[in-house]
């Protein structure tokens, strides 16, 4: 009985989970086919495309903590759904703008310019995914429904993957291969993005969320918490492994396109 009263209503769980799904696209596609755009369309050699990823990702780690503990303290006077909001829309025009300019005085140019608005659009992203993740834990207290909350958060998970990896190339080469392609589905996987990630934003309004019982500290303290943590930290170091070995299975191509493949030099295998 105890169970039923908490249980959170479909309808919220649902709309939390659905935010996930243009928040794994933003994930996925530019880890998959920034590089291959900035290779093949804006001509940035490839072991400059890998730094221009490699900087946002670093600077990520730093982001979050930071928008961690700045979104704690301001959950009381804020809310959550004001920091959704906010990421939402600027995390969709940061995914556009990568694919949106071709135009670049060279590839050095281009470069740089890559790097700056995947600087903010990976910023814009921590606004959104930090509180979003701390929602899931803040609409119940019981085990099991939080569970079943983030069943939800998976099922878009996978939507996700398959839009942003298995569709997103696809696409491109079905518009021909080239800037107007690229074009197309950075607008188009946007405006996804948006809308999903706005759906949270929205349907949560007002749906009351647990205080927590300790008081927001700044992030040392906070750190300094994690670090004692001997199971979070064994769990932390083998999310990081397996991480390495996702990027890496990112990054391999065909360096040799063998007569009858049906491939093209760059494309994903």
């Amino acid at each position: 009985m105890t169970h039923d009263l908490n249980r959170v209503p479909t309808r919220t769980a649902a709309a939390y989970g659905a935010g996930q799904l243009g928040a794994q696209i933003f994930r996925d596609t530019p880890a998959v086919l920034l590089p291959i755009f900035m290779t093949t369309i804006l001509g940035i050699p490839p072991w400059l495309s890998g730094l221009v990823i490699l900087i946002p990702k670093l600077w990520v780690i730093v982001c979050d903590p930071l928008v961690g503990a700045f979104s704690d303290r301001k959950k009381e006077s804020w809310g959550r759904t004001r920091f959704l909001t906010i990421g939402a829309i600027l995390t969709s025009m940061g995914f556009a703008s990568l694919f949106a300019f071709v135009d670049y005085p060279g590839p050095y140019a281009a470069a740089g310019a890559i790097c700056l608005l995947f600087l903010i659009a990976s910023t814009a992203f921590s606004l959104y995914s930090v509180p979003y993740l701390a929602v899931a834990s803040e609409l119940s207290d019981d085990p099991h429904e939080r569970t079943r909350i983030l069943t939800f958060r998976m099922v878009a998970t996978v939507g996700g993957v398959v839009i942003g990896v298995g569709v997103a190339q696809p696409l491109v080469f079905a518009l021909g291969g080239g800037a107007r392609g690229w074009n197309v589905m950075g607008y188009s996987f946007a405006a996804i993005c948006l809308l999903s990630m706005l759906i949270p934003a929205i349907f949560l309004r007002g749906v009351p969320l647990l205080k927590s019982a300790q008081t927001p500290t700044g992030m040392l303290g906070q750190l300094s918490s994690v670090m004692s943590n001997k199971p979070f930290m064994i769990l932390l170091a083998t999310t990081f492994v397996q991480g390495i070995g996702m990027a890496s299975s990112y990054c391999q191509r065909r360096d040799k396109i063998g007569p009858g493949t049906g491939l093209k030099r760059g494309q994903l295998v």
